[in-house]
């Protein structure tokens, strides 16, 4: 005969540990139904305002590239007085955008090609600050500091910014330029074992044709320096 089932009680269902929790839960609910609410409509504001600043990021970086591109045909143009201004401006009221980083790049090598070099180097300092750039304009920005320095002839300076730049330079002609540069700076500085180093290490890596020309004549002054 079959014994008939146990009813299972109140307090034996309060110590089920799954039915207790879904128990505390739902009084949980009922008790803070309204703060609840206001958290499901703080969720919902910041999704809505995540949205809306990614649109307006997206809309400002538009407009910075269109003004970078005016710019840079007032550059083509040969028309730096009006192509600074728009860099200039484009740089304040766009800040933080790539297009305005490029611009801080844009206006140190138009004062760098017109010789004004102090300007140019606040420019590359601050491109390099921005740390927007991408390895390839970060090494052109440590190389135009090194032409900055060689300027005020601090050759010290120099020579760590080239190194600087062929590290960060992610091409091998990028990498030989610099080094090339950074060679001629350590020659200044009479440090011709450093010099010699670099250019065994410059030819080792297979340069091109005329790098390894500029690389074979800068050997041959080493050597006379060495006797």
């Amino acid at each position: 005969m079959l014994k008939p089932k146990k009813k299972i009680t109140r307090q034996e269902i309060k110590k089920d540990p799954v039915l207790e929790w879904i128990a505390k839960a739902e009084i949980y609910l009922r008790e803070n139904a309204k703060f609840l609410s206001y958290i499901a409509l703080g969720v919902v504001v910041v999704a809505v305002v995540s949205v809306l600043l990614l649109r307006s990021k997206r809309t400002a970086n538009l407009e910075a590239a269109g003004k970078l591109g005016i710019a840079e045909m007032a550059l083509t143009r040969g028309d730096h007085e009006n192509a600074l201004i728009q860099l200039e401006d484009l740089i304040d009221t766009y800040k933080g955008t790539r297009s305005a980083d490029m611009a801080l790049l844009l206006l140190a090598q138009t004062q760098l090609d017109q010789g004004e070099y102090e300007s140019a180097e606040g420019y590359f300092n601050d491109y390099i600050d921005a740390r927007g750039a991408d390895p390839l304009m970060l090494a052109s920005a440590y190389n135009g500091l090194g032409i900055c320095a060689e300027q005020r002839e601090d050759m010290e300076a120099a020579a760590d910014h080239y190194a600087k730049a062929a590290k960060e330079a992610q091409y091998k002609f990028q990498q030989h330029e610099y080094g090339i540069n950074q060679i001629r700076s350590l020659i200044k500085l009479g440090q011709f074992a450093q010099a010699e180093s670099l250019v065994n290490r410059l030819l080792e890596d297979e340069p091109e044709y005329q790098n390894r020309n500029i690389l074979q004549r800068l050997s041959a002054q080493i050597a006379v320096h060495n006797g």
